[in-house]
C-alpha cells in the first residue's frame, strides 16, 4: 500500500468511540502509525480501534496515561537503545561511545523497575513489546564492521533480560520485520523506520494483536508421509522411518512439535485409509503415543466431509491434500 492511499484510507475510515490501540516508543512514529492505523482500518472496516500515540520525549506520558485512564485499552510499547541508556542511540547529547557493561546493567534495573510497574498496572489487558533489532545501535564497539563486540552484546543482554521479565508478566513479545535503521530520518525527524519496513511491521503488528478467526482446537493428521517416512502398505511396517536418525529425522521432529501442542491443550487425532493391524503397532512406538490414545474405526460419511471442507476449530496437515 502506498502511503497516500493509506491516507486516503484513513480519511474515510470510520472509528470506533469504544476502542483504542496505545503506541508507546520513544521515536516518531510517522509512517508507521499511519501504517498501523490503516491496518485496523483493513482489519475493522465498519468502525475501526482509534490509534491513540506517545512519541519522542513523550514515553513517561505514555507509560502513565496507558496505565491510568486508558488501561483497559490493548497497549504497543515499541522500545528503543536509547530507553536503555541515551549513549546508545544516535540522537544522544552525550558522547557516542559504549557505555561501560555496569552502567548498561544499572540503567537496565531501573527501566525494568518502570515497565514492570507499568504492566502490573494495566492488570489483565493486552500488552504487547517490541525490542529494538541490533542494527539500531551506533557503531561504538571497536571491532571489525559488521561484529559485534562486548559493549554491544551487553546491551542487547540487558534489553533481552527487561523485555523476559515483562513476557513472565503477560506481556506478549512481537517478532515484528524490522531490520535496517532509516539514519536519515532517524536524524532529521526522529524516526528510524522506512516508509517500507513501516508498512510491514505495521502490518504484521495488527496480525499478531488482532488475529482474525478462531484459534484451532484440534489437529487432525495423514501417516504415511506425515509422521513417518514411507508408505506403509507399500513398503511394509519394517521399512517406515520415523526415529531421530536418517530419513526419520524430519518426522521426529514434527512428532515432537505435536507433543507440544498437546501440552497446551490441542486435541491430537490421525485419519488414515491404511489397515489397522499395519497402523497399531507402528503408532505406539512414536513418540506421541504416551499422549495420545489410538482408536481405529471406519469414519463416517459426516467425518470424512468435515475434514474435507474444513471446520472452524479442526486443522488437518496431510502429504497431499488428495489423500
Amino acid at each position: 500500500m502506498l502511503l497516500r492511499e493509506a491516507l486516503a484510507l484513513l480519511r474515510s475510515a470510520r472509528y470506533s468511540d469504544a476502542h483504542t490501540l496505545c503506541l508507546l516508543c520513544s521515536f516518531e512514529p510517522l509512517h508507521f502509525k499511519t501504517y498501523l492505523q490503516a491496518s485496523l482500518v483493513e482489519r475493522f472496516p465498519e468502525t475501526a480501534p482509534r490509534v491513540t500515540s506517545w512519541g519522542y520525549d513523550q514515553l513517561e506520558l505514555g507509560l502513565q496515561e496507558s496505565s491510568q485512564a486508558l488501561r483497559v485499552h490493548p497497549a504497543l510499547l515499541f522500545l528503543s537503545w536509547g530507553d536503555l541508556h541515551p549513549h546508545l542511540s544516535w540522537r544522544t547529547r552525550g558522547p557516542l561511545e559504549m557505555p561501560l557493561p555496569g552502567d548498561i546493567h544499572a540503567r537496565a534495573d531501573a527501566l525494568r523497575e518502570r515497565l514492570v510497574g507499568w504492566v502490573t498496572a494495566r492488570g489483565a489487558a493486552d500488552s504487547y513489546v517490541v525490542v529494538p533489532p541490533l542494527a539500531w545501535l551506533p557503531l561504538s564497539d571497536h571491532v571489525a564492521p559488521g561484529a559485534l563486540g562486548a559493549g554491544s552484546m551487553s546491551a542487547w543482554a540487558a534489553m533481552g533480560g527487561v523485555v523476559a521479565d515483562l513476557a513472565q508478566r503477560g506481556c506478549r513479545v512481537l517478532d515484528l520485520p524490522v531490520a535496517a535503521l532509516n539514519m536519515r530520518d532517524w536524524l532529521g525527524a526522529g524516526c528510524p523506520l522506512t516508509v517500507e519496513e513501516s508498512e510491514r511491521a505495521a502490518r504484521r503488528a495488527v496480525e499478531l494483536m488482532y488475529p482474525p478467526g478462531e484459534r484451532k482446537k484440534a489437529l487432525v493428521v495423514d501417516l504415511d508421509g506425515t509422521l513417518w517416512h514411507g508408505v506403509i502398505g507399500e513398503d511394509g511396517p519394517e521399512r517406515i522411518a520415523y526415529g531421530p536418525e536418517g530419513l526419520g529425522f524430519p518426522f521426529h521432529v514434527f512428532q515432537k512439535f505435536l507433543l507440544k501442542l498437546k501440552k497446551e491443550g490441542a486435541l491430537l487425532a490421525f485419519c488414515t485409509k491404511n489397515n489397522a493391524a499395519d497402523v497399531v503397532p507402528i503408532f505406539d512406538k512414536l513418540q506421541i503415543r504416551s499422549s495420545t490414545s489410538s482408536r481405529c474405526r471406519s469414519p463416517s460419511p459426516t467425518s470424512l466431509r468435515i475434514a474435507a471442507t474444513g471446520s472452524p476449530s479442526l486443522t488437518t496437515c496431510e502429504r497431499s491434500p488428495r489423500s
